[in-house]
């Protein structure tokens, strides 16, 4: 789209959302998944690791999605991820048979680019109508105008009992943020 905002690049807010995770023992099994604002990945990856039917990976910049997000999947979801939950480092409890080829875990993600005002309907276009279990969100709101189209997409696309984990920094500074 033109304009670079930030997603090359690990924020510490999503170190910290992974942690939190991981600490709670948080399971995706059988869950849809947005990871909005996706950047590298990290978030998605960690649902689809722990049993995640389903992860919609979503970022501003498609060179973002295109040359981080996609490949970083790849690298990181094996043949056996989604029959079992697994552990950051890979461990699990039970192997899978027969193998398939690293590509299989792709049939369980979607990929986009663009801004969330026309992200969102989309979404709102397919059939059947998706509606996701948890919606990840990390560093995506240091801009103030973005605030009314993120809240829609959360209003939207949220399912009934799902959960929002957002994870953001109290003040920002640099790209579009605001100054004490």
């Amino acid at each position: 789209a033109g304009c670079n905002e930030g997603g090359l690049h690990i924020w510490e807010c999503t170190i910290d959302l992974l942690e939190h995770l991981e600490s709670d023992g948080e399971t995706f099994s059988g869950k849809r998944v947005l990871d909005l604002g996706c950047g590298a990945g990290l978030l998605g990856i960690l649902a689809l690791k722990k049993g995640a039917k389903e992860v919609q990976f979503q970022d501003y910049n498609s060179t973002v999605t295109e040359e981080l997000t996609l490949p970083n999947v790849l690298l990181n979801c094996d043949d056996n991820d989604g029959d079992e939950e697994r552990d950051l480092d890979g461990s699990a409890s039970k192997k899978k048979s027969p193998e398939l080829p690293p590509q299989a875990g792709l049939a369980r993600c979607r990929f986009s680019s663009g801004d969330w005002a026309s992200f969102l309907p989309h979404v709102l276009s397919s059939e059947p109508l998706l509606q996701y279990d948890f919606i990840f969100t990390s560093e995506t709101i240091y801009n103030t105008a973005y605030y009314p189209s993120l809240h829609e997409v959360f209003l939207q696309l949220l399912a009934p009992a799902g959960l929002v984990y957002l994870a953001t920094k109290a003040h920002y500074f640099g790209v579009g943020g605001g100054q004490l």
